[in-house]
């Protein structure tokens, strides 16, 4: 559409262009030197002036320059546009990129759980809102038994899909507050909001029986019977301490059930 419009003005240019004129009349013609200097290039002769007496051409030549004018203005404001346009599309495509990134840094690529990372971050505010209400918080950390044996006998995919398996049986049976992260190999944590110790002890087991009850089913069509070991512990609103403290007495008490004989749920205190 754009080079037909140029085309139009071009041609009404050459209509009233007189070639027939003497040399000596081009210094008056103020409109041979108010060319742009592409029209030359689009067919008009620099040495052939206009005649400064024929007003009518003159007025045709400057309506074309006016609209040759508008047009270029126009052109200009287009691709502006869709510049602008492209640019917006590039930044949201950007920003939703990077939107996509932190929320993957966030979270285990496995079982779609949080990561040992973001626990950590969560876990943090937790504790300082829970000092500052003046509430209980609670740490269960689970390790599934013998998982070991499942890759060497099945195959680590089939390996994976019991971890994927055991996230969606613990996310399950959890509150909506509470917060499952997967932070080794087959080894889990749950943090839960405003719980005392002997409430995390009642969830655990509930845990635990899920897991025990329910055959796992592989793609494969075979049947896996998982059990897990947890340890549990809290820390009441009189105490003070800080999540390194919760690892370390949930770990030991996870110690304590695997040197018990696995599948069972044991607590330990913060020291």
């Amino acid at each position: 559409m754009g080079k037909r419009i140029r085309q139009h003005i071009l041609t009404l240019l050459r209509f009233y262009w007189n070639p027939h004129i003497n040399k000596a009349s081009a210094c008056n013609c103020t409109l041979h030197r108010q060319l742009p200097a592409f029209l030359y290039c689009n067919g008009f002769d620099a040495k052939k002036p206009c005649h400064p007496c024929h007003q009518s051409s003159t007025r045709v030549c400057r309506t074309a320059l006016g609209l040759l004018l508008a047009f270029l203005l126009w052109r200009k404001h287009t691709v502006t546009t869709l510049l602008q346009q492209q640019l917006q599309a590039s930044n949201e495509e950007l920003q939703r990129q990077k939107q996509q990134l932190e929320i993957l840094s966030q979270l285990d690529a496995l079982t779609g759980l949080y990561n040992r990372r973001e626990f950590d971050r969560l876990a943090n505010i937790e504790l300082v809102r829970a000092k500052r209400e003046g509430s209980d918080t609670a740490i269960i950390m689970a390790d599934l038994d013998f998982f070991k044996r499942i890759n060497d006998c099945f195959g680590h995919p089939t390996g994976d899909e019991v971890i994927q398996k055991t996230a969606e049986a613990l996310s399950q049976n959890i509150r909506a507050s509470d917060i499952v992260a997967r932070i080794g190999g087959e080894e889990f944590i749950i943090l839960l909001p405003k719980t005392s110790l002997d409430e995390a002890l009642v969830v655990a087991e509930k845990l635990r029986l899920s897991l025990q009850e329910n055959a796992i089913q592989t793609q494969i069509s075979q049947t896996i019977q998982m059990t897990a070991s947890f340890g549990v512990t809290a820390m009441a609103t009189h105490q003070q301490g800080s999540l390194n403290a919760l690892y370390a007495a949930a770990d030991l008490a996870l110690y304590a059930a695997k040197n018990k004989g696995r599948n069972r749920v044991e607590s330990q205190n913060i020291s």
